[in-house]
Formats: structure tokens, sequence, C-alpha cells
């Protein structure tokens, strides 16, 4: 029986390296609140703010404050309310630094952060609110983390600012082979077929 469980050790640790993630990627991030900051004085119109924690977005419902709102009707819970008919916008241009804030519940990795833009028919320019501001990360107490720039998002849907790089999960394909056998008639150290999907942790 000991024999048997030394087999099977030794087959996990030969292949768990070869189906687990990178260990050369870096680790996302842990953050508190996200901060969506002008830089050039325009105002911010946002449709909807996404952030993403383990690819799950977690920023619906949760508590958004802003700078200013438009018109009274804009506020920044229209950023997280995950319906894309709706936005929030803060004042006119020339009212002081345009930002927009949201609190999560608890600390949680922050691989990316992606604004729906509003690219208004009737002012092509409302697209391009968001060029050049900045994400950042903070935690509990407000503290800088992370912070990433805009490029220009003029005529763009989407405005993206990635915390950590996407990183590839290694292949199944190649595994060495078994030296020895720890027993006779262990099961072979290549697996037969590649499993669908990453074993669970």
């Amino acid at each position: 029986m000991k024999l048997v469980t030394a087999a099977v050790a030794a087959l996990a640790a030969l292949v768990q390296p070869v189906w687990g993630q990178n260990p050369s990627c870096p680790p996302a991030p842990v953050a508190s609140k996200v901060k969506v900051q002008s830089t050039t004085g325009a105002p911010l119109a946002i449709r909807e703010l996404r952030i993403f924690s383990d690819s799950i977005n977690v920023a619906i419902g949760k508590n958004a404050t802003q700078s200013s709102d438009l018109d009274g009707t804009k506020d920044a819970s229209k950023a997280v309310d995950g319906r894309w008919g709706t936005y929030s916008s803060t004042g006119q241009q020339g009212c002081g630094p345009e930002w927009l804030e949201v609190a999560l519940e608890e600390p949680v990795p922050i691989g990316m952060v992606r604004a729906v833009n509003r690219k208004g028919s009737d002012d092509p320019s409302c697209g391009c609110q968001l060029s050049h501001s900045t994400a950042s990360l903070l935690d509990t107490n407000g503290n800088w983390v992370a912070a990433k720039i805009s490029g220009n998002t003029c005529n763009k849907g989407w405005v993206t600012w990635r915390f950590q790089p996407k990183c590839s999960t290694a292949s199944p394909t190649t595994v060495a082979p078994a030296t020895s056998s720890p027993i006779s008639g262990s099961p072979s150290a290549s697996p037969s077929a590649s499993p669908n999907e990453n074993p669970s942790k």
C-alpha cells in the first residue's frame, strides 16, 4: 500500500507543474478601492466600470462616489449598476479634477479594470473624455497600491487598465517519461490522455 501511495505521489509531483499555471506569472495587486481620475480636466462619462478579480466583475452594486454630478441624474451608481443604458457623468470641464471611485466590500486581487466608454452620437467628444485618465488601486485606508494610465480613448468602446499580465497555462502536452516504475504494474508516469480542464485545487 505504501508503494502505491508513493507511486501516486510521484505521478502527481510530475504532472502538477505541467498542468498548473505559469509559476513566473506575477500575482495581481490586492486593493479595496478603485479610483478613475481625469488628468486632462475633462469630465468623466462611464457607462459601466468593471473591476475584475479572478475574471469576475466585483464592481456591480458596490458603493460608488464621484467628484460631481453632471445634471443630478448621472451619479456614480450608474457606472456599477450592470446596465448599458445608463451612465455616470461628472460635472463640466474646468470644475477641478474629475474622478469616480468604487469601494469594494473587502480587499481582493484585481487583475484588470475596464470602462465601457460613452460614445455619444450627438457629441463625438464624449468618447475622448477618458483619454489619458488614470485607474488607481487603493487599500482600505485610501493609500496607493498601483496605478495605470490610458491612452487615447476616442472612438473606442472599451478602455482597459491591466494590472496583471495575461498569463498562459502550461499545456499538458509533454511529460517526462518515468525512468522506472516504483512498483510492478503501477500506472505510467505519463497520462494517456490530456485532461479537459485543470485539476481542481
